[in-house]
């Protein structure tokens, strides 16, 4: 319960005190003491003027109107369409021996340096949001790279295999177009021996030499094929392996931007409570 302020003495009192009070307060204030209908003493502050002055009447709905007409502590923000600056406005009434309201005394706080706090706020918050959803895309994106990367590097593996079992079936071709060769100059020198009646020996035996070069031709061919194809597949394989490394790091890197800027944006929000307490602390 707010403890009473009681007595014309007191509102006196106040009157007489008002132009030291605003000393108090560690930021821009103006100080007043009032009765029912005008101010007894306005000390206005340095950085925003209300415009009320000594001896002017009271205003409907203000702080000090609204703590006599409800006989209570009133606390409100004034915007800076009022003044120039925002502020906040701080109302106590004073009663008499019988608990009539004779008055009020106050306080008006200037609310800029919070207002400026607030705006920024949001606009690092705003930052902070943007950021932290690019950050999250990248660090999205490098994931996906990385599953890429390991699956080429599994593909680059597998043709490198069957790369290798090519290779061995390439030797057996290579075996038998040697074995076709033999068996062609075999052919050949029976077809001599046999003379006039190995004359159709001879013509299989001279395509047989011809397949068994066309063979071996195209198994060199394809042997350097595969060797190109080998070399090809060890170079992605590798070049795979880097991406791969590559993206984990970045993938690892974003996650840590992200969390940092998770951090800053909870100092930012700590802050904003300080500053909301410090107000309302001096509306206490």
């Amino acid at each position: 319960m707010m403890k009473k302020i009681i007595g014309q003495s007191a509102l006196d009192a106040f009157q007489e005190v008002v132009p030291f009070l605003k000393m108090l307060y560690p930021q821009d204030a103006a100080v007043f003491a009032c009765d029912r209908q005008k101010y007894l003493a306005f000390e206005e502050a340095e950085g925003f003027k209300i415009g009320i002055k000594e001896g002017n009447f009271l205003k409907e709905n203000t702080s000090e109107d609204q703590a006599i007409r409800k006989k209570e502590k009133i606390s409100v923000n004034v915007s800076k369409e009022v003044s120039g600056i925002p502020y906040h406005a701080i109302a106590i009434p004073v009663f008499d021996q019988s608990d009539n309201v004779i008055g009020a005394v106050g306080v008006c706080l200037s609310l800029e340096y919070h207002e400026s706090y607030q705006e920024i706020s949001g606009r690092f918050e705003k930052a902070f949001h943007e950021v932290g959803k690019g950050v999250k895309e990248i660090s999205a994106s490098a994931e996906h790279l990385a599953e890429i990367g390991e699956k080429l590097s599994w593909l680059s593996k597998n043709a490198a295999e069957a790369v290798q079992k090519t290779d061995e079936i390439m030797k057996i071709i290579g075996g038998i177009s040697n074995k076709t060769k033999m068996l062609g100059m075999n052919a050949s020198i029976e077809a001599a021996r046999a003379g006039q009646e190995g004359k159709g020996f001879a013509v299989v035996a001279q395509e047989i030499q011809k397949l068994s070069n066309s063979t071996q031709q195209a198994a060199s061919d394809v042997d350097g094929i595969i060797k190109d194809m080998a070399d090809t597949i060890e170079s992605v394989s590798r070049e795979t392996q880097e991406t791969s490394a590559i993206s984990e790091e970045q993938s690892a890197f974003a996650e840590e931007v992200s969390a940092t800027m998770d951090e800053l944006k909870d100092q930012l929000e700590s802050l904003g409570q300080l500053f909301e307490e410090l107000v309302a602390g001096t509306s206490r």
